[in-house]
């Protein structure tokens, strides 16, 4: 365990800061401004991951995760911690950063272009599948995490997440229309004996298949 200041967001909204001996410590659940205790999970010469596990002086803008599968360990939200209008200050910040660091354009105008819901808004998702049914992994794990409730997908893909069942596949991918309503599965393995909602297309991932 180790108390760290965080005053950087990587680009999948870790927060970022420096022990000690000046080695980057990247922080799943921290947020920039933040003082933490931080559990570590994996360490190496020039950098070390971790998880944080107490958070000593917390931003304003820190909000509990919506999706409660997030304290079960699924790794398909990472700034569930974050309002979200802090949400679009991070993302802002981690183009304007890549542009810096990678493209070495350190003065890009970066223009905001508008925004989704904080929650049902996922009209793609694609898991695993357990026993017959999809579950999304964990981070950086391939345990898995039971995909139903997830509260940042669409209502249509929540209900087909909810009812379907998948008992030859080894993965699945669901899509909708948001505006269309239709509503797509492609499955890798093979899909016969599978159960989807009516007004689902079921798929194999090889088939033509598409949605609007």
């Amino acid at each position: 365990m180790i108390e760290l200041d965080i005053d950087g967001v990587a680009k999948d909204g870790e927060g970022v800061g420096r022990d000690q001996h000046g080695r980057v410590v990247f922080v799943r659940g921290a947020l920039p401004g933040e003082r933490v205790v931080v559990a570590l999970e994996q360490e190496k010469r020039r950098h070390a991951r971790g998880v944080a596990v107490d958070i000593i002086e917390p931003h304003r803008e820190r909000v509990a995760a919506a999706c409660p599968q997030v304290a079960a360990g699924c790794g398909g939200c990472d700034l569930q911690h974050a309002s979200g209008a802090l949400q679009r200050t991070l993302k802002e910040r981690i183009v304007g950063e890549a542009f810096e660091r990678i493209g070495r354009l350190p003065d890009a105008p970066i223009r905001f272009g508008g925004s989704v819901p904080r929650l049902a808004y996922r009209t793609t998702v694609r898991c695993a599948v357990e026993l017959g049914r999809p579950a999304f992994r964990k981070r950086n794990s391939h345990e898995l995490v039971f995909a139903a409730p997830c509260s940042t997908a669409h209502p249509l893909v929540a209900h087909i997440l909810a009812m379907s069942t998948f008992p030859h596949a080894t993965e699945v991918q669901v899509r909708v229309g948001a505006r269309t309503g239709e509503q797509l599965v492609s499955v890798w393995g093979d899909p016969s004996g599978s159960s989807v909602p009516d007004g689902v297309v079921l798929a194999s991932i090889q088939d033509e298949a598409w949605i609007h």
